[in-house]
Order: C-alpha cells, then sequence, then structure tokens
C-alpha cells in the first residue's frame, strides 16, 4: 500500500545566498510497504569507519545542473548518481547537460515546476530510464533504506550503491549554507514543504557528505536521523567486485523476477503487490526470514508445472531480459521494478 501525499498546492521554495539561487523540489514522502529493502540484500561484513566515493575516484566535478533555476533536486541527484555510476562502469566522466536534467524533469512532471515525489521518480527511472550524456541509463533497482540504522546506510555507501535520501529541512536550512557550514543544527523541527532530495557520497564518525547545489555539503548524523524522511540504495546494472560480494544479487534476480511476471500479468504495477523473497545462503541471517524457494515451490504446485518446466519458463524469462539489454542502446537495465 502506498502512503503520503501527492502536490501539496504550495509553490517551491527558492532562496538566494552566496551569490547563487537555490531551489527545493521533492514533494511530500510516499511509502510503499512493497518496497524491497536493503536489509535484505546485504551480505554479513565490517563496514569501514569512514569512506569517500569521491576521494577513491578523484576529479568527479559537481554541477549545479540547474537546481538553480528549477526545483528539480530529484533528477540532480540522479544526475550526480549517474555520474558515479559510468565512470565505474565506463571509466569516463558522463558530459551530462542542463538541458539534459531540465528535459527529464519537466517530462516527469508533464511540464510544470512542481517538484516531483521520489519514490514515483525512481520507478520512472528504472522502467524509462533517461537520457544522459548521449545516452539512455536504467538503474537496475532501488532498495529502500532503514535511515535510523547507520550501518545500513554506511553498507550502502560503501558499496558503492549511490544513495539518495529525502529531507524535510528546517526553516533555517538556509543559514548553514549561507555560512558555508555543515547542516549541524538540529533545534528546528522538520519541515515536510522544505523538501529536498540529495545524493551522499561518503561519511566518517562525524560527518556524512552529499552533493547539492554545485558543491559538497556536510551535514551530522545527528542532523540526518532528525530531517531525514526516506533513504533509498540505488542499484546500478553494472555487477562490480564489490557488489558481488556485499550483496545477494541471486535475491534481487528472484525479486525482480516475481516483479516482472506480476507486471506482465497486471498493466497496473501500483496495484500489484509483490512479496518479497528472503536471503537463504547467509548462515547468520535471523531466524525468521523465509527461503525465497518456497514461495516458487508454492506457485509451482498451485499452478500444477513441473519443476522442469518451471526451471525452463525461469531461464527463458532471463534470457529474454539479457537480449533486451545488449539490443538497447545504452539501456543499463530492461527489467521493472514495482
Amino acid at each position: 500500500m502506498v502512503m503520503g501525499a501527492a502536490f501539496t498546492g504550495r509553490a517551491l521554495f527558492s532562496i538566494q545566498t552566496w551569490g547563487k539561487s537555490m531551489k527545493l523540489g521533492k514533494l511530500i514522502a510516499e511509502h510503499d510497504e512493497r518496497n524491497l529493502k536493503l536489509k535484505s540484500l546485504l551480505r554479513a561484513f565490517e563496514v569501514p569507519e569512514e569512506y569517500d566515493f569521491d576521494t577513491i575516484h578523484p576529479g568527479v566535478p559537481t554541477p549545479m545542473f540547474a537546481n538553480d533555476q528549477y526545483g528539480n533536486c530529484v533528477i540532480a541527484g540522479r544526475a550526480h548518481q549517474t555520474l558515479r555510476f559510468e565512470l565505474i562502469e565506463q571509466q569516463k566522466i558522463l558530459p551530462i547537460t542542463d538541458q539534459e536534467v531540465i528535459d527529464q524533469y519537466l517530462r516527469e512532471t508533464h511540464g510544470e515546476d512542481s517538484g516531483l515525489v521520489l519514490l514515483r521518480s525512481l520507478r520512472t527511472w528504472r522502467r524509462k530510464g533517461w537520457e544522459a550524456g548521449g545516452g539512455k541509463y536504467q538503474c537496475r533497482a532501488y532498495a529502500e533504506i532503514d535511515h535510523h540504522n547507520p550501518n545500513e546506510v554506511k553498507a550502502g555507501i560503501f558499496a558503492d550503491l549511490g544513495i539518495g535520501i529525502g529531507l524535510s529541512l528546517p526553516d533555517n536550512w538556509q543559514e548553514a549554507i549561507d555560512a558555508g557550514k555543515p547542516w549541524s543544527d538540529t533545534s528546528f523541527a522538520p519541515n515536510p514543504y522544505n523538501g529536498h532530495y540529495v545524493y551522499i557520497l561518503g561519511y566518517n564518525a562525524t560527518w556524512l557528505t552529499c552533493v547539492t547545489w554545485g558543491r559538497k555539503q556536510p551535514m551530522t548524523w545527528a542532523f540526518f536521523q532528525r530531517y531525514c524522511d526516506e533513504a533509498y540504495a540505488i542499484i546500478d546494472a553494472q555487477n562490480t567486485t564489490k557488489r558481488k560480494s556485499l550483496l545477494d544479487l541471486g535475491l534481487l534476480d528472484k525479486f525482480l523476477e516475481r516483479v516482472d511476471e506480476e507486471r506482465e500479468a497486471e498493466p497496473d504495477a501500483n496495484a500489484v503487490p509483490v512479496t518479497e523473497p528472503q536471503r537463504t545462503d547467509d548462515p547468520g541471517a535471523p531466524e525468521d526470514y523465509q527461503e525465497a524457494g518456497d514461495e516458487l515451490e508454492a506457485d509451482r504446485q498451485e499452478s500444477g508445472e513441473s519443476k522442469e518446466d518451471q526451471a525452463e519458463h525461469l531461464e527463458k524469462g532471463r534470457g529474454t531480459r539479457r537480449r533486451r539489454r545488449h539490443d538497447s542502446h545504452g539501456s543499463r537495465s530492461s527489467a521493472q521494478q514495482a
């Protein structure tokens, strides 16, 4: 069930500071209990005390991506993530332009500078992709993060997944920006009408570092915990050695398999309940984790399919998706996530 609110009717907030204009544009968070959870994909590993993607991969730019003209922070954050995804995959910096970011933003808002609901925009990214740097790019999946769990947040950042978070900023959010200081004051209440989306690329014991408004902006962990209202790990199609070692990609494939099958049966993906399979390969997994195979076996028995027929059906589905990925022009994933 999707819970939350659509566009509230309020104008997007804009402010002029340190010689630049900045606009907010994340609409009130929607939550869906069917979302894949990052904790179900994470293998057991020791999270390092600190990590910064841009320190390991120097030279990544931090453009404004027109977030001084439009309330397009959701797409600007996507652009920052795409820059880093493709640096890993293609070993180069994509020439993503402001106009490409603006075009995608207005495409998703149907031409209005009205802001975006983060969860809906993530679905669009996965299903349809977006044009950036001369190519079309889709994320493979997105997984909801328990943002109250620091280790889960750190694990997502360290795995180079692209951590995107939604913030309900306090009314004094611009003071630290204007002073060139980190976000640290937690004395004001969160304001859902000050919605902002940022990409987080690093952390240490004191700060998390995000990219926003053409710069890197640190925030304390206390600030993050108080004002973050949604967080997602964005999983790219490229399976790096690091991701293979840190994530249960077999479980991810099973989840996406079920999503694809149910979407084929029901065009309205928002109305389809998708049961998330639970991992089975980790001996340290909690006792209440169910085996993903039980669900597939129940489906087989209900349909009267033999195990051999079911295996053949699943393999054909995988082959179709492989062909789609190879046939698409630069598209990084063809599966669909509810």
